[in-house]
């Protein structure tokens, strides 16, 4: 059986005031915190059970009852506790995230303002990954019968596991009126905007969009916008560290019936 318990912990602080004329300025910072246990427990140990079913004595000298894996309930509730295993993995993910920006009209047209926004984003994220030994733990497979699998039935087995990323990134929002109230056009404005983002694993990526608003009348809206985006991997993506819980049979299968192996 599988738990999931989660702790967050955000704080956010910030100030927006005004500048020269229309301009406006808006600084915030952020930390943000989350702690998760991945608990299990009744899992099987494999090679607790294989001490059991390799023993001479069918395991009685290990655990009272002993264990007949040809005899249907014959696991004794002492051997049962003897395989059970109950662990637990913490994974805990930070980050830190500060952003500047200022807001104001450029200069006037004849439709109305042209208005832009620049802006600075710095956003650094952490991750830990601290696997429970029994879940880590990986037994040696044995030549031309069966692969290294984990220890844990029917559980990924995973190293431990840290690394961070960071990225900087500098914006640029411009939105001009084409055209206001005029026959059929009660407002035509484009808009464009640019984005640089420096990343810490990849270095520097460039974002760009563009899109025209039109709007003949106050209940209807329409919008066309062209936009290319680079999606950056999310730390987990990065970090978490990969698993398996499946084995690796050698070829030939030797469970199979037509299989070499089995002459």
């Amino acid at each position: 059986m599988a738990e999931n318990q989660r702790d967050v912990l955000q704080l956010t602080a910030g100030t927006r005031g005004k500048l020269a004329g229309e301009w406006r300025f808006d600084l915030f910072a952020q930390f943000g915190q989350n702690d998760r246990i991945e608990r299990q427990t009744n899992n099987v140990s494999l090679s607790q059970l294989q001490n059991l079913a390799f023993a001479p004595d069918g395991g009685a000298s290990i655990c009272s009852g002993g264990f007949n894996p040809y005899v249907a309930g014959s696991l004794s509730s002492d051997c049962a506790r003897y395989v059970a295993v109950d662990a637990a993995n913490a994974i805990t993910l930070r980050q830190s995230l500060a952003e500047a920006s200022v807001t104001g009209p450029l200069w006037s047209l004849p439709a109305g303002e042209l208005s832009a926004a620049f802006g600075l984003l710095y956003k650094r994220d952490e991750f830990e990954y601290d696997a429970d030994e029994a879940l880590s733990r990986m037994l040696p497979g044995l030549p031309g019968v069966i692969g290294p699998r984990p220890d844990i039935a029917g559980f990924p087995a995973a190293p431990d596991r840290a690394g961070d990323a960071s990225n900087t990134d500098a914006y640029l929002e411009l939105r001009a009126p084409v055209l206001r109230d005029r026959p059929g056009v009660q407002l035509l404005e484009l808009g464009v905007g640019y984005r640089y983002s420096d990343y810490s694993q990849v270095g520097g990526v460039n974002s760009y969009k563009a899109d025209l608003l039109y709007r003949p009348v106050s209940p209807l809206r329409l919008r066309g916008s062209y936009q290319h985006a680079v999606r950056a991997p999310s730390i987990e993506e990065l970090y978490y560290p990969p698993v398996s819980n499946q084995f690796i049979v050698p070829m030939p299968e030797p469970c199979d019936a037509n299989s070499p192996a089995r002459t």
